[in-house]
């Protein structure tokens, strides 16, 4: 990660209070960004490889609620 530029990567995270029946909603449009981000990009051919990570995951426990 040192080893490359600022301006070549993207980091971003969001830490989010949502209701737990929204979550299967939630992932559904995860699915659909990275569907449509690979569509997108994948348009033309490539010059560079790149990695996408997305991660989506309760940071409560069941304790805490």
């Amino acid at each position: 990660l040192r080893e490359v530029e600022v301006s070549l990567r993207e980091f971003t995270s969001e830490t989010l209070s949502i209701n737990a029946s929204n979550v299967p909603a939630c992932k559904e449009l995860i699915r659909e960004f990275k569907a449509k981000f690979s569509r997108l990009m994948e348009e033309q051919q490539g010059d560079e490889t790149y990695q996408l990570q997305i991660q989506f995951f309760p940071f409560t426990t069941k304790e805490s609620l």
